[in-house]
């Protein structure tokens, strides 16, 4: 016996017999069998293992993020409640255990959409989970990926098969022999000619003998893809959880500015009104009747702009839900109230090193590369000789009216077959493998990077905005009050127009920003989860649980 390696340290040692003696000695077929079970042990190629990503022990944004000061009016208790989890009440640390993904029912980045404590978005989210196109393609690819081990596991397995077949032959022979009566079916035409016929049906039975690993490289590869569709499936489900929420939150906003232009909008028509009447008294000039009436056309002339706005989001959110473009149009213009779905908890987001187990694209990642380094060991097989045994019992018999079971036959053979010289197409092979396994080890290398990096923008970005937004809320009390002294003194004559013009033109601009970083707090909200990969789990078949499975049972 020797050891044979092969490729980097770490890949495993593949115990071979000799081959000269292996072929020059008489084996006989009974003693093979159990010799070739033996090699079957033996497995080529790397065995993989988890890459070692470095990650920082604590994110570089300080703090957490937190809830606004204003409690909410709305504010449903206990304030987790997950979903599929009967009720259970999450409202403590000690039941949501946060940072343990063994906790993940209440967990509270698994149902962060409850953080707006919005019921409409909640249902939202639901019906989309339920009917999205792209995520139940999505499931349809680990249905496809299971398949495709299901015939990577049938490859090792022997197949049986029946066959039935009519050979007609003619054998020529040198010496003087001819048809007869011992001839299965004798023709005249000359000495040397003998033309038979032969009918045969029974049983086939082949196996492929995995001495070297190469059929189970295969299954650990097709299991790997398996487990990194499923991987994707998790992270369309996250995708899609974001992108429900974003799209509520434009559709929230246009509606919010709508409604501060219809304000705008009644405001300046009382303006133009007000105006009107010290023309016609001799206190103003036709040049601010016309300043008034542009402010208003200026007013009406946004409200297209917005309605447009969302009108658009409610068309993506058909879509996301599997349904028309305009099929929510009704039910999301009667039922929205205006208000911006607002944070009303602290985010603490777990340490770096649980978001490795969190995101499921990570997960994919990390498991195209267990299937690419698996593939490593299906190419390096083909470099050693392949076993294979054959079986066939059944009927054989010259004369079909002689076609009877006394006419049994059957065979047994054992072949091998190595490749000699094949112009360097299995070590090309293998060299475009271990390629492949180095760009998916880059691939999730990056993977990691990324993740690391959109939680860090999203907490830096959650931090700015909100103190954005607490500046903007004191411009907008601050703009509030000028208007409101400038249309007195206006009233009184003790100022110009052009003063009050000015004042609501402000107000006007201080509440659309206010109103657009109310918005971009909370898309900055669901960015932040997104990239801390929480929502999948929710949707997770539970194992507890047999009446209900939203992932492929």
């Amino acid at each position: 016996m020797r050891r044979r390696k092969r490729g980097y340290p770490g890949r495993p040692v593949c115990l071979l017999l000799g081959w000269n003696g292996f072929v020059t000695r008489s084996v006989t077929f009974s003693a093979t069998l159990p010799l070739l079970s033996l090699l079957t042990a033996c497995t080529v190629g790397p065995d993989y293992q988890t890459p070692a990503v470095p990650v920082p022990e604590h994110w570089q944004t300080p703090g957490s993020v937190d809830a606004p000061q204003q409690p909410p009016s709305n504010r449903r208790e206990p304030l987790w409640i997950h979903p599929k989890n009967g009720g259970q009440d999450c409202s403590s640390s000690e039941n949501r255990g946060e940072g343990d993904l063994k906790n993940a029912a209440c967990d509270p980045a698994t149902t962060w959409w409850q953080t707006f404590h919005d019921p409409l978005l909640e249902r939202l989210i639901q019906q989309a989970v339920e009917h999205n196109l792209d995520y139940r393609q999505a499931l349809d690819r680990i249905g496809a990926a299971r398949a495709q081990y299901s015939m990577a596991v049938a490859a090792g397995l022997p197949t049986f098969s029946g066959r039935s077949s009519v050979n007609r032959r003619r054998n020529s022979f040198g010496g003087g022999v001819s048809g007869g009566t011992n001839s299965p079916i004798g023709i005249g035409g000359g000495a040397g000619r003998n033309i038979s016929n032969i009918f045969q049906a029974g049983f086939d039975a082949a196996w492929e003998l995995d001495v070297f690993g190469g059929i189970r490289r295969g299954m650990e590869a097709a299991a790997a893809n398996t487990e990194a569709e499923r991987d994707n499936s998790r992270a369309v489900l996250v995708s899609l959880l974001g992108e429900v929420a974003r799209h509520y939150i434009e559709l929230r906003l246009a509606q919010r500015q709508m409604v501060i232009l219809q304000d705008t909008q009644a405001a300046a028509a009382e303006l133009l009104r007000l105006t009107l009447v010290r023309k016609q008294a001799g206190l103003e000039s036709g040049l601010a009747v016309a300043q008034a009436q542009t402010l208003l056309a200026n007013t009406q002339a946004q409200l297209p702009e917005h309605a447009l706005a969302a009108q658009q989001a409610i068309h993506a959110l058909g879509v996301l839900l599997g349904q028309a473009p305009g099929a929510l149009s009704d039910a999301l213009n009667d039922s929205l109230p205006g208000d911006m779905p607002a944070l009303h908890a602290a985010v603490t987001p777990d340490l770096p090193s649980t978001l490795l187990l969190r995101r499921p694209d990570i997960g994919a990642a990390e498991r195209r590369l267990a299937a690419a380094t698996a593939q490593i060991g299906v190419a390096s097989a083909d470099l050693y000789p392949k076993f294979n045994l054959t079986a066939f019992l059944g009927l054989q018999n010259p004369n079909l009216a002689q076609f009877t079971p006394v006419g049994k036959s059957w065979s047994m053979a054992a072949a091998a077959s190595l490749p000699l010289f094949n112009w360097g197409r299995i070590r090309a092979n293998i060299e475009a493998k271990e390629a492949q396994r180095d760009e998916l080890l880059h691939a999730y290398q990056a993977a990691v990077l990324n993740a690391l990096r959109d939680v860090e923008d999203a907490l830096t970005a959650q931090r700015e905005d909100e103190q954005r937004r607490l500046a903007l809320e004191q411009a907008r009390q601050a703009a509030d009050t000028t208007l409101q002294l400038a249309v007195e003194r206006y009233r009184r004559g003790l100022t110009a127009f052009s003063d009050v013009l000015d004042a609501k033109r402000g107000l006007l601009e201080v509440q659309n920003r206010l109103a657009e970083h109310q918005a971009r707090i909370a898309t900055d909200l669901v960015a932040l989860y997104k990239a801390l990969g929480g929502g999948w789990q929710v949707w997770e078949e539970s194992p507890h649980s047999s009446s209900e499975c939203h992932y492929p049972c």
